[in-house]
């Protein structure tokens, strides 16, 4: 076994809920989903869902068996998860489970899209029981003229995005070579307790200096604005989305951009929501979080390792009046470089020792290079000429606000994904409006300042200065503001100055407390 501080006494107790192939710890990012699942057992987050539509004709019997085989396959799809043993929590990988592959057939006579849809949901909400079984399921629903639906169902603390295409590769080649009675052809497999014995010997003992170091100074969370009052305690729920798409010739500038800096498109990303985070919060330095991908180059085989590897890291970003958008560039990855051996500190760890705990960032930057769509597009990948007809994903958030960036060949899709709850749908897109502004601006005009850089498209300043304009500029007595402001409380001290919901302050009032700010 990996893990060699059992008692036999607990062995035995451990053996005799199946037959252990091996026992090992957690990553940092599994402890964090086994304490919220434990404190929780019936809750569906951290449950992600791949589900894609495939034409072609398919035996139900070789689905079946070749799940099987993907699961004997992969020792990290027979893992349990348990908190009894050693003083400590520990994964449990047994050598046989219960089948998690069903089959279904649906009638054309009701809306076959919502009836999968509420196939889907109800498997989502299923959940899983971490003590026992496999983490995963696969579904697979026929619904009529050689159209089936496949719906893979897993949870997070299993493994990440970029496994799901690993294991449909897998999958429809150990499918295609059943089908014609051969025995596929796959690379052997690196098993994860790889990657936690690397973790364990991995030097780490001056990662919590360096993020000490790295967030020294910084005192006040950059949130996001616009945040609806008293909403603050409300749970995540589903997510709406609002998208901003880089076509090809925009895409085309970013990358020559990036290309004469030596930074990745990553870089240039974060560089411009961290500019257009500042000057939301009225500040020259901000964090948030990043989820990076936490595989070690080191390891060999991580590639093709099924895991969960991800980590969410905390980035700062600082500039100063001076910083031109080349400047900004190249500083955010010259960081992100010297950050990369501190990448597998856990974020809960990093939190506890500063000042905000965990109110540290209330937002993450995610950038998938997930390839699902490719592997099941690709005829390498086994699939035998079926035909992708639709693809989709659900995976569940943490955060109330997440942006998601998913590069394609030759576009950019970002998504704000949101909390209605907690952001309103017009603001949202206001500010999806000006992560487009910042980021063409970036690239059109690196050489410049960055308080240079527009928040409003030439389009947009021109409607507010042309159809909003009040016309003729109307003269005042007064030299400035202040005085101003006094001529008004001694005309209209009664009126009404500011109204806000059911709130109102008149101008005497707000006179009197803007005198006390003073």
């Amino acid at each position: 076994l990996s893990y060699q501080e059992l008692a036999y006494e607990e062995l035995c107790a451990l053996q005799s809920s199946g037959e252990v192939e091996d026992v090992y710890e957690l990553s940092p990012l599994q402890e964090g989903i086994y304490y919220h699942w434990l404190a929780e057992p019936g809750t569906t987050a951290y449950v992600n869902q791949t589900s894609y539509k495939i034409e072609g004709v398919l035996d139900e019997a070789i689905l079946k068996s070749s799940y099987d085989s993907l699961i004997n396959r992969h020792t990290v799809l027979r893992t349990s998860f348990h908190h009894q043993y050693a003083g400590r929590n520990l994964q449990v990988v047994c050598k046989k489970v219960p089948s998690g592959f069903s089959f279904s057939r649906i009638e054309q006579a009701g809306n076959t899209v919502e009836i999968v849809n509420a196939l889907k949901e109800k498997d989502r909400l299923a959940g899983f029981d971490l003590h026992h079984g496999s983490q995963m399921r696969l579904t697979v629903a026929e619904l009529g003229e050689g159209v089936y639906e496949f719906i893979w169902t897993h949870h997070h603390i299993l493994m990440d995005g970029w496994c799901a295409s690993i294991l449909i590769n897998d999958f429809y080649s150990i499918y295609l070579a059943m089908a014609n009675a051969t025995e596929p052809q796959l690379q052997a497999v690196k098993p994860y307790a790889d990657y936690i014995g690397w973790l364990r010997s991995a030097k780490q003992q001056g990662s919590m200096q360096y993020w000490q170091q790295q967030l020294q100074g910084y005192g006040q969370q950059a949130s996001l604005p616009f945040k609806t009052k008293g909403a603050e305690t409300l749970p995540v729920t589903a997510l709406n989305t609002e998208k901003v798409l880089l076509n090809e010739t925009e895409m085309q500038q970013v990358r020559s951009i990036c290309k004469e800096y030596a930074v990745t498109e990553n870089t240039f990303i974060q560089s411009a929501w961290a500019y257009l985070l500042s000057r939301y919060n009225n500040t020259n330095d901000v964090v948030f979080g990043s989820v990076v991908s936490g595989r070690p180059a080191e390891l060999e085989g991580v590639e093709d390792m099924i895991g969960l590897f991800i980590n969410t890291i905390p980035v700062r970003i600082q500039y100063d009046d001076g910083t031109t958008i080349g400047g900004l560039l190249q500083s955010v990855q010259q960081q992100a470089i010297e950050a990369m051996p501190y990448h597998y500190t856990s974020l809960p760890d990093i939190q506890a020792q500063h000042i905000l705990k965990n109110g540290l960032f209330d937002h993450v930057i995610v950038f998938e290079n997930y390839a699902v769509k490719q592997a099941l597009e690709n005829d390498e990948a086994g699939t035998g000429g079926m035909k992708l007809l639709s693809l989709n994903a659900v995976i569940q958030e943490n955060y109330d606000f997440t942006i998601v960036v998913v590069p394609e060949t030759e576009t950019v899709e970002i998504s704000l994904k949101y909390n209605p709850a907690l952001y309103d749908p017009y603001y949202i897109k206001n500010m999806a409006g000006a992560l487009k502004n910042v980021m063409t601006y970036f690239a059109d005009q690196a050489n410049e300042q960055l308080l240079t850089v527009p928040l409003l498209s030439s389009s947009e300043y021109s409607t507010i200065v042309g159809e909003y304009s009040i016309g003729a500029v109307q003269e005042y007595a007064e030299n400035d503001v202040l005085s101003m402001f006094s001529s008004s409380v001694a005309r209209c001290g009664g009126g009404a100055a500011l109204r806000y919901g059911e709130d109102e302050l008149s101008y005497s009032e707000l006179d009197r407390l803007s005198n006390q700010l003073a």
